[in-house]
């Protein structure tokens, strides 16, 4: 004989212990992942859905209580939807104490942006305008903490979150 049935009830145990390593890998995971390391983690995400998936993200994982933004008022115009998610976003980006720093390269404002940028400071914002013409820049580029993400906006949006201290630290400068 080879084989020998175990009583069904050892099933449960070892269930049980799988588990376990299975919430040691996630509780693993979810460390600091690259803090001891100079590889950049990049995460990719598409179309629209990808975006708000990024952004939730990053609020989601934020230390920083100060984020610093590049952004375009070129952006494509906003459907009812697209504008109550930007809307929700900052909602909860003041909720939990998050300040904005952005610079906004802009020829032409649009209403909705313009009635954002009269809300600054309930908003925990601080903008500065920049000329378009001479800092022509499409999408967005964020740096929070150690991630930096980018969100292009055109024909096919997409984010990149790159999550590396020496790229971050590099753009923060920039902004400053």
């Amino acid at each position: 004989k080879y084989y020998k049935a175990l009583n069904p009830r050892v099933l449960k145990g070892i269930y049980e212990r799988r588990l376990l390593d299975v919430d040691q890998i996630i509780s693993e995971l979810l460390q600091n992942p690259t803090s001891s390391s100079l590889n950049p983690m990049v995460s990719y995400f598409e179309g629209a859905g990808g975006i708000a998936a990024a952004a939730e993200m990053l609020i989601d994982q934020s230390k920083i209580k100060l984020w610093k933004t590049f952004e375009s008022s070129s952006y494509p115009v906003m459907n009812v939807t697209e504008k109550h998610q930007m809307e929700s976003y900052i909602n909860r980006r003041v909720k939990r104490n998050i300040h904005a720093r952005m610079i906004l390269s802009a020829s032409a404002i649009s209403p909705w942006l313009q009635e954002h940028l009269g809300l600054d400071k309930e908003e925990l914002r601080e903008t500065i305008i920049i000329s378009e013409k001479d800092y022509p820049f499409e999408g967005i580029i964020g740096i929070n903490g150690h991630h930096v993400s980018f969100y292009g906006l055109g024909e096919k949006p997409f984010a990149i979150v790159i999550h590396n201290k020496e790229i971050a630290r590099t753009l923060e400068s920039i902004h400053d």
